[in-house]
């Protein structure tokens, strides 16, 4: 008869797991562009700490104050990124126009990654392993196949011995052991919810599955194009008939309703990329795990910082006050040479 809806070939697949990251705070710039901006906030402290030294107009070299020293050049870089302020600024020319292009750089960096953070904390992405006809040609992890004796097993035989990817895919179906084939549909669906195994089948069957089964998605583009009618016995009399019914659904409208209302039902998964749904997701906190690691992990460094400062400090003033004591009470050295053993330097001496 006429037909009476067109279709292809599908591949249904298991969906990925939702994967977050607690530092995905990190994510809107790539590592390469995280280490660019780590090594430029250190070149512009060590530029600004040598214009404070070479120019002739800088709080340096005019007041002799150390503002500007290799500290607080670093200080002021870092602050400026952080959009923070510093209680100094350059006083020479050179400086502030260095200080000023900085500031313009650390602007758009800023701008940039603000723009971007909201979309990848909100957005849970899950990553498909395949997403088309070649990646699954492609790779050897997940297996696949179709039902076995169909027309689709046959269109895969056919198209391998003619153009790839189809030549890899059948060569991979006919001799893998144990097979990846199926007797029906029913043991696909089965085999994919298991995991690792992707199932060929026509594409419209697929979108009903998927619509039932929360944890199947399909994936690429459908390909092998051809339309469904019906068998009917070669000369029959009412094989016109049915194609003129067929035509007049199509023609009123009543085909493609009963299309949608099969085919394009309301999915029972809350989560379907098909479900309108344009309210954001509120932030988790393994979202923003991250950010509270960073400050953790920067406030026991401080503390370690301030126990070495402390240790430092007891030392200097110990070295201070020993060298006081010699200081106060100059008593020369013993010379082996020119000074008896039972020596003892007279008052006259000392003083």
């Amino acid at each position: 008869t006429a037909s009476y809806m067109d279709y292809g070939v599908g591949i249904l697949i298991r969906k990925p797991q939702k994967t977050t990251s607690i530092f995905g705070f990190l994510e809107p710039l790539t590592v390469q562009v995280w280490v660019c901006i780590c090594v430029a906030t250190f070149a512009i402290g060590v530029v600004m700490f040598v214009l404070s030294r070479i120019s002739p107009y800088s709080a340096q070299n005019v007041d002799k104050s150390l503002q500007f020293n290799f500290h607080n050049s670093m200080w002021f870089a870092l602050a400026s990124l952080m959009q923070q302020g510093t209680d100094i600024t350059p006083r020479s020319i050179s400086s502030r126009m260095l200080g000023t292009f900085w500031w313009f750089f650390t602007l758009i960096i800023i701008a940039t990654y603000t723009a971007n953070l909201a979309a990848f904390l909100t957005v849970t992405r899950m990553e498909s392993p395949i997403e088309s006809l070649n990646d699954l040609a492609s790779q050897t992890k997940i297996s696949y196949g179709t039902v076995v004796p169909s027309s689709l097993e046959k269109f895969f035989e056919e198209q391998g011995k003619k153009e790839a990817p189809y030549d890899k895919l059948w060569s991979y179906m006919s001799t893998m052991e144990p097979s990846p084939m199926v007797k029906d549909i029913e043991e696909g669906y089965e085999r994919v919810l298991k995991g690792d195994y992707a199932f060929m089948w026509d594409y419209p069957v697929l979108q009903y599955q998927k619509k039932k089964h929360c944890d199947l998605m399909t994936v690429g583009k459908p390909f092998n194009s051809k339309n469904y009618a019906f068998a009917v016995r070669k000369g029959a009399l009412y094989q016109e008939k049915i194609t003129l019914s067929i035509l007049s659904l199509q023609e009123s409208g009543e085909l493609e309703k009963i299309r949608q209302k099969w085919f394009e039902a309301e999915s029972l998964c809350t989560d379907d990329d098909s479900s309108e749904d344009n309210t954001a997701s509120g932030l988790e906190l393994r979202n923003v795990a991250g950010v509270f690691y960073i400050l953790m992990m920067g406030a026991c460094l401080a503390f370690f910082t301030a126990l070495i400062e402390l240790v430092w400090y007891r030392f200097l003033r110990e070295v201070s006050n020993s060298e006081g004591k010699q200081t106060a009470n100059p008593i020369p050295r013993r010379n082996s040479l020119i000074m008896p053993p039972n020596y003892t330097p007279s008052p006259e001496t000392i003083a």
